[in-house]
């Protein structure tokens, strides 16, 4: 069983099966929104600042779009996913921080509210309602992992998502 699990070929298969792929820049309309899901930082309450971790493709890889114009507005979702400090809210420090880095304000949505990936469909649904033209595709950006579970969830929202892979542990099988 361990041999089984820990087999790298194993693994790529079942990786490459699962994930959504990549869609290529040359692919890519252009959409008003770009939802990136959170999970990609921490706050680091010791030094009162943000820290990235393994999931932070998802981020870079939204202000890339931002940055090439692909998207119009980028949206953050995330609340807290902490149980002793409920108030510490992904989505509020990574607002902090793309103010530090200069990113425009106006091309920016947050929510705060959600605690994991179906409360962030809703509660996403419920500002692309107001801010999106009816039934306009947004660019839905997270970890390929995470893409089938997330575009099901806004699919249940009524929400039309492109899906826009990012960190992918796909890798190309080489014998």
């Amino acid at each position: 069983l361990l041999f089984f699990f820990t087999n790298p070929l194993i693994i790529n298969v079942v990786s490459n099966l699962w994930e959504v792929p990549i869609l290529l820049d040359k692919d890519i309309e252009r959409y008003e929104v770009g939802v990136v899901l959170g999970g990609f930082s921490n706050f680091d309450t010791l030094t009162s600042r943000i820290s990235f971790n393994q999931n932070a493709d998802r981020f870079n890889q939204g202000l890339r779009l931002l940055e090439l114009n692909v998207i119009d507005k980028m949206l953050i979702c995330g609340g807290s996913g902490y149980i002793l400090d409920p108030d510490i809210k992904e989505s509020i420090y990574v607002e902090e921080y793309l103010h530090e880095i200069n990113v425009p304000s106006n091309r920016m949505l947050f929510e705060s509210d959600s605690r994991n990936t179906h409360e962030n469909a809703v509660h996403a649904a419920k500002i692309l309602h107001t801010s999106v033209a009816n039934n306009t595709p947004v660019l839905l950006i997270t970890s390929g992992y995470h893409m089938r579970r997330s575009l099901a969830c806004f699919k249940k929202q009524g929400i039309r998502a492109i899906p826009y892979s990012t960190n992918s542990m796909r890798s190309k099988l080489e014998f």
